[in-house]
């Protein structure tokens, strides 16, 4: 790397050719599962929507964190795999096992870099978008050691041999995130609605005692008293 050139450049050089190689393939079978997911995600909102007596703050909060989800799918078509973020790619990259992995040199990454995407310039489809994948989460986990490297550091890299486990475990990892977070919000419901239900028992309880309780007794009514009779007075000289 010649000293007029920063890390950083480099890495964005990488990044922009990444790009530049996805739209040129052939890669519309990913593309179209995405954008599938996304279809039926926001046709099963619209039916929610639709069966809802109203909009009320649960719905809306739902519908938002779907909508992001859909916002999340949309953005991984550019990040080398529809679905699958080259961020999480790398996150699983930084764990994974020895054999799956090779520590190239930090001054070959350019190199290394260029001779995987010039191998997915000329693929198509799938295979392209996973190489692409490849240079992408190695760009992170380059990104991430820093704004320069110190003499002697590597830079820990994915075979490609081992992408697609890899890639498959980004998908059972989200999804099993989804499901937990789907079943931590049902128990929370059916607990919700027992504590209601049990505040209502006690509030019918509280009115039935107070119904069966008899009632203090009324004191009589005192009748008012009757003026005097004085009579006529005939005689007014008197």
């Amino acid at each position: 790397m010649s000293t007029e050139t920063t890390k950083a450049t480099l890495i964005q050089k990488i990044e922009e050719a990444c790009v530049r190689v996805l739209k040129q393939c052939d890669y519309k079978e990913g593309v179209a599962v995405a954008l599938t997911l996304v279809v039926d995600t926001l046709t099963g909102l619209r039916d929610q929507l639709v069966a809802a007596p109203e909009m009320d703050s649960n719905l809306y909060d739902a519908l938002w964190r779907e909508i992001y989800d859909m916002q999340t799918v949309l953005s991984t078509v550019s990040n080398g795999f529809p679905m699958v973020p080259a961020s999480e790619v790398a996150e699983l990259v930084s764990s994974a096992a020895a054999q799956d992995t090779e520590e190239v040199p930090a001054v070959q990454m350019a190199a290394k870099c260029a001779e995987v995407l010039e191998k997915a310039a000329g693929a198509k489809g799938i295979e392209a978008g996973a190489q692409v994948a490849l240079v992408k989460c190695a760009l992170a986990v380059w990104k991430a050691s820093g704004e320069t490297d110190v003499d002697g550091a590597s830079v820990k890299v994915v075979l490609s041999a081992a992408l697609p486990a890899i890639l498959k475990a980004c998908v059972d990892k989200k999804s099993k995130e989804k499901a937990e977070k789907e079943r931590m919000e049902t128990e929370k419901a059916a607990a919700d609605a027992v504590a209601k239900a049990d505040e209502e028992a006690r509030v019918s309880k509280i009115e039935s005692i107070a119904k069966a309780a008899s009632p203090a007794p009324t004191p009589a009514p005192v009748a008012p008293k009757k003026p005097v009779d004085w009579g006529t007075d005939l005689n007014r000289k008197r």
